[in-house]
C-alpha cells in the first residue's frame, strides 16, 4: 500500500543505479584504447580476463535470448 511515493522511489532508485553504471562503464572507457571487440575488450583489458569472460558471456547469452524472442 504504497501508492505513488513508492513508485515514484523505485523509478529513482532504478535511474540513480542506471546513473552509476554509465558512470563507471565511461571510466573504463575513457582509460582504454578502444579496438574490435566490445564490451569483452573494455572489460577484460580493465578489470582482467576472469571478469571479461564472465561479462561477455552475459552479453552473449543476453543477445542470444533477446534474439529468440
Amino acid at each position: 500500500m504504497v501508492g505513488i511515493g513508492g513508485a515514484v522511489a523505485v523509478v529513482a532508485l532504478c535511474r540513480f543505479c542506471s546513473f552509476l553504471n554509465a558512470i563507471s562503464l565511461s571510466e573504463i572507457a575513457t582509460n582504454v584504447a578502444m579496438k574490435g571487440g566490445g564490451s569483452y575488450y573494455l572489460t577484460g583489458r580493465a578489470l582482467g580476463p576472469e571478469v571479461g569472460v564472465n561479462i561477455g558471456l552475459c552479453f552473449f547469452l543476453g543477445n542470444a535470448v533477446a534474439g529468440s524472442m
